[in-house]
């Protein structure tokens, strides 16, 4: 049986997907795939980037991600943490704005272990290949810049339970800036540079740094009259940094033949010639540079993806885009609506296998959305297998080897690496272009025009799925990148509370809602609960009295919570004011009768 790469008319009930999923690829004819390198091949290779070898492979990346056969790029995170207390836990009826403010709190907690990164490429011969790549990632001490951030136990497990090195990721993890700060770190570069060459014109001194500075003369007079020679070397301690900037400064304006070094126990002035001088400025200027530049690290990855505008495909992404925001590019934003702008600046084309799947007919045919269920999927029904479009290196032998076993086995199966994670998250993405809009694999031939024709006609169908990602544990479950208003319609929650001992937990809401399914009970307490309806009804009032039920609407029991709390901190306040004035030192009845009529009331006691 033939079956090739091809998406037909893929509209909103398109495709469903999660973190874990896909098996096999059903996309072209074997004759149009090739194992082979692509027309212009990438020295990129070893799965596992660190520190050590992060310069060669980002030089690979940015060249690969450059060339015109690159059509979208799949990723994953790995983290230290999900929530920061049992408080900001994620609830089924959360605001957007409310969750939105416990995945910042998250993303501005918690630390990127580990990035996976796959393009996929498609050529002129129709030659389909992904490339991999998987970064571990730990920040670095740099100048002023020391990271904090938080673990959580369980996620630590986890990551140990799935074979994560520990050792790699803070011995060898690739340091990172938010790139927000680099430009500030560049102008300070510069500034020091400057200062190796020029005077330094804004230099006020002390008395305490005139008399240091007169001494340090005194000594360079001495050691230069004392007969000394080039290569010879004057230490001249010092007692904090400011004072090492006045040795330097004094160097520099003394002798063109004087080089200065600021070393552990002070700074270390060298008497050299002109042009060794010269030389040692250039290594120096070349070593600071090389320093920041390894500073900002990982965050070039971001931002070459980001230059690149090709689409983004996460699974399940919400915290990842999230977490990639705050620690690559700058401090998210206070509100929901910024962050949505700012994230399509960043990233201006983003598509979720997880809400494309669930929204898909495709999802009937899955255990389950997640990443791995979805893979094995795909691998089984769709050909050619993903081993074949992984490219022939020695060095993805592993993935092939991974390959060899069911998508079942975590540990064999290298799931929840984030390299391999980002290679099955582009298989799947791959796969659902192989389905039509039905959910059903196509069976035409390979189109005249070509793949990589046919993929831009079908990414075009995905429009209405492009910029969406899937929002879990709510009864919303798009977040919309596009609709920076967005709210969630929640006309069909209802808030039932008990007005006798009856406990909700007792109560049959189906009983209690005509003809309507319940989708969900959400228990406030043993006495109230939200009760989430698939479809809208009428509150059986016979049984709602008979009961000693109280019912009202999701926002009127919104409404009802707000005047409560307004109600409270009038309250509140009124106490404080009176505390303060019992406090204040008694006066005559005359005074106080005075003030009284004088002082009106503070607003926020009137409100």
């Amino acid at each position: 049986m033939v079956f090739i790469w091809c998406v037909l008319n893929i509209d909103h009930r398109m495709l469903r997907i999660s973190k874990s999923s896909l098996r096999s690829l059903l996309f072209i004819h074997p004759r149009y795939f090739s194992a082979v390198p692509l027309d212009t091949p990438s020295s990129a290779g070893e799965m596992n980037v660190t520190r050590q070898n992060f310069a060669s492979h980002f030089s690979d990346l940015q060249k690969d991600l450059q060339l015109p056969t690159c059509r979208f790029v799949a990723i994953d995170t790995e983290f230290t943490g999900l929530s920061p207390n049992e408080l900001e836990r994620e609830q089924y009826l959360d605001t957007l704005e409310e969750r939105y403010r416990k995945v910042k709190l998250a993303g501005e907690s918690f630390l990127i272990s580990q990035f996976g990164l796959s393009t996929v490429h498609v050529d002129r011969k129709d030659n389909i290949q992904i490339r991999t790549w998987n970064f571990y990632i730990f920040p670095r001490p740099y100048s002023s810049l020391d990271e904090r951030f938080l673990c959580q136990a369980s996620s630590l497990q986890f990551l140990s339970e799935h074979g994560f090195d520990f050792n790699k990721f803070i011995g060898d993890g690739i340091p990172f800036v938010n790139l927000s700060k680099t430009s500030v770190m560049k102008k300070r570069l510069q500034r020091r540079i400057n200062g190796l060459t020029k005077k330094n014109k804004n230099l006020h001194l002390s008395d305490d740094g005139v008399v240091f500075q007169q001494e340090v003369n005194q000594q360079l007079d001495q050691w230069i009259a004392g007969g000394a020679k080039k290569g010879e070397k004057l230490l001249v301690p010092t007692r904090n940094s400011f004072y090492s900037m006045i040795v330097h400064e004094t160097v520099r304006v003394k002798a063109s033949f004087l080089y200065a070094e600021s070393v552990d126990s002070g700074v270390e002035v060298s008497y050299v010639s002109i042009k060794k001088k010269e030389e040692l400025i250039a290594a120096k200027i070349w070593q600071m540079r090389k320093e920041m530049d390894e500073a900002i690290g990982f965050s070039k990855v971001i931002e070459v993806l980001s230059e690149s505008k090709l689409p983004v495909v996460g699974h399940n992404a919400l915290l990842d885009f999230v977490y990639v925001f705050h620690q690559f590019y700058q401090p998210l934003p206070e509100t929901l609506a910024e962050f949505k702008t700012q994230l399509l600046e960043l990233f201006p084309t983003i598509y979720d296998t997880k809400l494309i799947t669930l929204r898909s007919p495709l999802s009937e045919k899955l255990k389950s959305t997640s990443l791995s269920s979805l893979f094995e999927y795909m691998r089984t029904n769709v050909k050619p297998e993903p081993k074949s479009l992984i490219p022939i290196e020695k060095q993805f032998d592993t993935y092939r080897e991974a390959l060899k076993t069911d998508a079942t086995d975590n540990s064999k199966m290298l799931c929840h690496e984030a390299g391999f994670d980002a290679f099955m998250t582009a298989v799947c993405f791959l796969g659902i272009l192989a389905h039509d809009a039905e959910g059903e694999l196509s069976d035409q031939l390979v189109p005249k025009e070509g793949i990589a024709a046919r993929m831009k006609v079908r990414l075009e169908e995905l429009e209405s799925v492009k910029n969406q990602l899937n929002l879990m544990i709510s009864d919303q479950s798009v977040l919309d990148l596009k609709d920076a208003g967005q709210v969630i319609n929640r006309d069909r929650v209802f808030h039932v509370s008990s007005t006798t001992k009856r406990r909700i937990q007792h109560v049959r809401m189906e009983d209690v809602f005509k003809s309507s399914k319940v989708q969900r009970i959400v228990r406030e307490s043993d006495h109230d609960a939200f009760v989430v309806l698939r479809e809208p009804t009428e509150v059986d009032e016979e049984i709602k009295t008979k009961l000693g039920l109280d019912i009202i609407t999701y926002d009127e029991h919104v409404a009802a919570e707000a005047e409560k709390s307004r109600l409270k901190k009038v309250k509140d306040d009124h106490m404080l004011f009176n505390t303060i004035s019992a406090s204040q030192p008694s006066r005559s009845g005359v005074e106080i009768a005075a003030k009284e009529e004088t002082t009106a009331w503070p607003s926020c006691i009137i409100s």
